[in-house]
């Protein structure tokens, strides 16, 4: 091996990916905050047009107080042509609400959001199929899920 050249090893599994893929214990998952209030999400609208998936979803603050939320967008490939992990991570939005607000969250995911390092071809390829959008407060506290087509 030659001294100036390191050798990735870890694959796609870094992290979060490994722990959730793997379903392994862990004390804070990928996103976990603390927050002195609570919040809901519901209302999940997915609208795909010209290959750009656009999220809709609304958070209410549910507490007593105000307070800040992180919406993480997930994506899983139901059915991908490799090997992958069961979510990765494609966008987030921070909302700071009063208590009892509630505000409308819109991520938009452009192609390569869903689109992935193929080892045998090469390069970077995006494969029609199913794959689920998760929305939610963590990695392991998933709120909403919906499907689109690719």
């Amino acid at each position: 091996m030659d001294i100036n050249t390191v050798e990735y090893q870890e694959g796609i599994y870094v992290g979060y990916r490994y722990f959730d893929t793997h379903d392994r214990d862990v004390f804070f998952p990928f996103g976990f905050g603390l927050s002195y209030t609570t919040f809901e999400f519901s209302g999940l609208d997915l609208d795909v047009k010209d290959g750009v998936v656009r999220i809709r979803a609304t958070v209410t603050n549910t507490g007593d107080r105000e307070g800040a939320e992180v919406v993480q967008v997930d994506v899983h490939h139901k059915n991908p042509p490799v090997d992958r992990p069961v979510r990765e991570l494609k966008g987030f939005e921070k909302v700071h609400l009063a208590a009892g607000s509630s505000a409308t969250v819109e991520i938009e995911l452009d192609e390569t959001a869903f689109s992935f390092f193929h080892p045998d071809e090469h390069k970077w390829v995006t494969e029609p199929g199913t794959c689920q959008i998760q929305l939610g407060s963590s990695s392991r506290d998933i709120r909403l899920t919906g499907d689109v087509e690719l």
